[in-house]
């Protein structure tokens, strides 16, 4: 047998479990401002020296990592900022998933197989689908009027949908795959019109933060 002792087990590396007072603290705090807490009335000599206490106990646990930072101070940009995260829950200039991207795009790159012919039948069947069938994505296009005060034709539509799925493609696709996927996108309703859903959030988006400011 050996002589030597058995290593003690090593602790894994992880972050020490935050306290439950992590919050009590800033919250009893709260509630003695708010005057609603069993020190009545928050100017009173009893909760002033409660709160001086907290604010030193609140201080230090900041400075070690238990308590997390103070808000930031109420500014005009934070405002402006929690105004757009109210209206856009989610970022639409943020990218999609990168295999979701490449799956979505890898759709629209094997379109570049099909020969002359099969590609102009596809573009001309789109063409016909969108002028016969309003969607919800083209739906916005439904009572437009081009310059001689017509209804637009299946392929204005169609156009006017690939301008906003542009503004997407310049987003998300890579500058040398850019060309080639507008090329393409009129080959399929599904990708022309998920693409131009993406390009009409990014803008709308982007026209709301120049507004606020942002």
């Amino acid at each position: 047998m050996s002589d030597t002792p058995a290593s003690a087990p090593v602790a894994p590396d992880a972050a020490p479990p935050v306290p439950l007072q992590s919050t009590f603290l800033t919250d009893l705090r709260d509630t003695i401002l708010a005057g609603k807490s069993l020190y009545g009335d928050p100017t009173s000599p009893r909760a002033v020296e409660k709160l001086a206490e907290l604010d030193a106990k609140i201080a230090f646990g900041r400075s070690i990592g238990e308590i997390a930072p103070p808000p930031p101070a109420w500014t005009p940009q934070r405002a402006a900022q929690e105004r757009l995260a109210q209206e856009f829950p989610v970022d639409p200039t943020t990218p999609p998933h990168p295999e979701l991207l490449a799956f979505q795009t890898g759709q629209i790159e094997a379109l570049k197989g099909l020969d002359v012919r099969e590609q102009a039948n596809r573009a001309q069947a789109v063409v016909d689908d969108v002028g016969a069938k309003t969607s919800r994505i083209s739906s916005r296009y439904a009572f437009a009027r081009n310059e001689t005060g017509e209804f637009l034709s299946g392929s204005q539509v169609v156009a006017e949908l690939l301008k906003e799925a542009a503004v997407a493609i310049n987003q998300f696709v890579e500058p040398g795959k850019r060309a080639d996927t507008l090329k393409l996108l009129p080959l399929s309703r599904d990708q022309l019109e998920l693409w131009a859903v993406r390009g009409r959030n990014i803008a709308a988006y982007t026209a709301v933060k120049a507004r606020y400011g942002l």
